[in-house]
């Protein structure tokens, strides 16, 4: 899911996509920035799919629960997805 995702938003013009390589607990799975540093934002992405349609808010959560290093950017928004078959939920953290 992360190389569509990074894919669709790849020449957006506006933020620059980097897809987190490594895998595992604790991991953002995009990142999207901005050039500039000191007055730029960043935006971390986390995915999750749920087994269930009850396990939708759950995901968000797990996404969002991550350890995040702030390289400079002032303006960090954090956002957690989670998928279920065709519903998803959108959770900013």
């Amino acid at each position: 899911m992360n190389k569509f995702i990074t894919g669709l938003l790849k020449n957006n013009g506006k933020y620059l996509a980097k897809p987190n390589r490594e895998t595992g607990i604790g991991r953002y799975d995009l990142t999207l920035y901005t050039q500039r540093i000191r007055k730029g934002r960043a935006m971390i992405l986390g995915f999750k799919a749920a087994g269930n349609i009850n396990g939708l808010e759950k995901g968000c959560e797990e996404a969002l629960d991550n350890d995040i290093i702030k390289e400079r950017y002032i303006d960090i928004l954090k956002y957690g997805l989670c998928f279920y078959k065709k519903e998803f939920l959108v959770v900013q953290g």
